[in-house]
């Protein structure tokens, strides 16, 4: 059979079109196998849909990127600034008080802490450090704050140095860090000279940390005892530390929503902060939440969640909370 010029123009075209089509599904599917899109909570209350493999490259960090906010009995809310490497920077700054360090996560800033740094201040006379690292933390773009992780930890370490090298303890030191924070607390203790006496992991963020070598991130060898609290399924869901909790579970938190995932990653920071003037988290040494709740461990060891832990703690701990402040049930 033979066609005519027009039919076959038009056959011409048809055929092209579909060649188009192809084309254009292949670059999108093509796109579509190179984004990796996931929810993560921000420090600003809100959920953020993230391509984790957009924008991965590495940024510069610098010192002015990281500040050290000094708050004590005599300056409970009004920070003095310290400045690596200058001693006369360290204000009320005392070498014989224990020292405490909070470090805050992605799109968040000391302000999302101020509860753990009241309960310090609270608790006893200890040298509160905020560090504040809004700067490369404020990127909207999560996988640039992740990379910036490693640099503001060795930041933190040559800090964490410079007040050994003025008389502190590194042994009497606590560095507290929620989500992002957490490893940026890891690493820390890592890269600091002296070993750290704990350090508390708040729900450490997974996302991109998967097949992170230990040494950068949050793990057991990064201070004399790590301690580790689970809230989310947006945090690291296996045991890190020494001692590793997991309220209610360790995914969904009461009084949060199941789609309300920064209400259970935010809880972690809101538990310890409650801990640190109350030793009602009793939890109970046990293998898992369902053996938990069906009373199976109830013999086993007990020991109190957050800052009361003892330091030789070992194992994973399950417990029940509350879902509004006063969250221990005692």
């Amino acid at each position: 059979m033979y066609l005519r010029q027009e039919e076959l123009m038009k056959c011409q075209a048809v055929i092209m079109g579909h060649k188009l089509l192809l084309l254009f599904l292949l670059i999108g599917l093509t796109c579509a196998r190179e984004e990796r899109w996931e929810i993560i909570p921000g420090g600003d209350g809100k959920l953020h849909l993230v391509d984790l493999n957009r924008d991965t490259e590495l940024l510069a960090v610098s010192d002015s990127d990281v500040s050290f906010r000094l708050y004590t009995q005599s300056n409970p809310t009004s920070p003095q600034y310290v400045t690596i490497g200058d001693a006369s920077s360290l204000g009320s700054f005392s070498a014989s008080r224990p020292t405490r360090f909070a470090i805050h996560g992605w799109l968040a800033s000391e302000d999302n802490l101020v509860a753990i740094r009241n309960g310090w201040i609270q608790a006893g006379d200890y040298n509160v450090i905020m560090v504040d690292w809004r700067g490369p933390a404020s990127n909207i773009l999560y996988a640039p704050a992740r990379n910036a992780v490693p640099e503001v930890g060795q930041i933190v370490a040559r800090f964490i140095d410079f007040l050994v090298q003025q008389g502190a303890n590194a042994g009497n030191m606590e560095v507290a860090g929620h989500s992002l924070g957490a490893h940026v607390a890891g690493i820390a203790g890592n890269r600091a000279s002296a070993t750290i006496g704990r350090i508390i992991a708040m729900d450490p963020a997974a996302p991109l940390f998967g097949g992170t070598a230990a040494a950068d991130r949050v793990d057991s060898s990064d201070a004399a005892f790590v301690e580790v609290i689970h809230t989310s399924t947006l945090g690291w869901a296996d045991p890190l530390g020494h001692a590793d909790f997991f309220p209610n579970g360790g995914t969904f938190q009461e009084g949060c929503s199941a789609i309300n995932l920064e209400c259970s990653h935010n809880r972690s920071y809101e538990l310890y902060a409650e801990s640190i003037t109350s030793s009602a988290f009793v939890s109970y040494q046990c293998d898992s939440w369902n053996n938990f709740q069906n009373g199976n461990c109830n013999g086993n060891a007990q020991v109190a969640m957050g800052a009361p832990t003892p330091s030789g703690t070992t194992g994973t701990f399950y417990l029940k909370t509350n879902g509004s402040p006063p969250y221990a049930q005692g």
